[in-house]
This record gives C-alpha cells, sequence and structure tokens, in this order.
C-alpha cells in the first residue's frame, strides 16, 4: 500500500472509532426516546406496557455496554501499536465504523426503534472486535506484523 494511503488510513481509523464511542455514549442519554418508539403512542409509564419497556430498556443497555467494551478493546489495540499498522484492519474497521456512526447518528437524532440496534452493533462493534481478536493472536502469539 502506497505511504500516503496508509499514512491517511490510521488517523481516520482512530477518528471514526472516536466519533463512534462519542456517538454510543449519546444513545445512552438518549436511549429513552429509542424505546418508546418501540412502543405504542398511546403508551403511558402506567400502563401494563410498562414491562415491554424495561424490557426494551434492558435490550439497548446491555447492546450499549456491549459495544463500549468492544470499543475499548478495538481501541486498546490502536493505541497500543499492535494493530494500528495492519492496513486491512485499519481499512475494515474505518468502513465498519462509519456506516456504525453514520447509523447511530440516524438513530439517535430520528428516534429509531431501539431493536434496530443490534443491526447497527453487529455490523459495527463484533466485527471490528472480532478481527481486531484475531490481529491480537497473529501479532502476539505468531510473532508476525508490526509489534
Amino acid at each position: 500500500m502506497s505511504g500516503s494511503v496508509a499514512s491517511g488510513l490510521i488517523p481516520a481509523r482512530f477518528l471514526t472509532l472516536a466519533a463512534h464511542l462519542i456517538l454510543t455514549i449519546m444513545m445512552f442519554w438518549t436511549k429513552e426516546e429509542n424505546i418508546l418508539a418501540c412502543l405504542p403512542e398511546s403508551y403511558v409509564p402506567s400502563s401494563s406496557l410498562k414491562s415491554s419497556y424495561d424490557s426494551f430498556d434492558t435490550q439497548i443497555t446491555i447492546a450499549l455496554s456491549l459495544s463500549l467494551v468492544m470499543y475499548v478493546f478495538e481501541l486498546f489495540g490502536f493505541l497500543s501499536g499492535i494493530s494500528m499498522f495492519m492496513y486491512f484492519q485499519d481499512l475494515f474497521s474505518f468502513c465498519c465504523h462509519s456506516g456504525g456512526a453514520v447509523a447511530m447518528s440516524f438513530m439517535v437524532f430520528d428516534g429509531w426503534c431501539s431493536t434496530d440496534f443490534w443491526f447497527v452493533f453487529g455490523f459495527s462493534a463484533v466485527f471490528p472486535a472480532v478481527t481486531e481478536a484475531a490481529t491480537f493472536i497473529v501479532v502476539i502469539m505468531c510473532r508476525k506484523g508490526s509489534f
């Protein structure tokens, strides 16, 4: 890969990962709006749908917490230098987190249903974390790569 493209991937990966992390934290503040988007418009807190509200709240809290753990794991691998110069990982992470950041902005600002977050979670948190773990294995255990 040419030097100019590679030198642009590293800051791009960091910026998209940071933006996605910030949007995930913002989702904790706006999660009530996303939960209410899943419930009927006639919902009132004292109604029989309170258990549905609690179920959606638990679901989105677990998903957001798992996302944060995966982002921190990926950020650790990146900032420690283990995967910083692995250009496939940089490009893959950049693409996943860019798409995830765009989807999360729509979730935050348009009030999507909280169950839609699982698709965003799978695409933009799980895939990069799995490839980051594979990069850890290759670099640390096999002593390959740039570490």
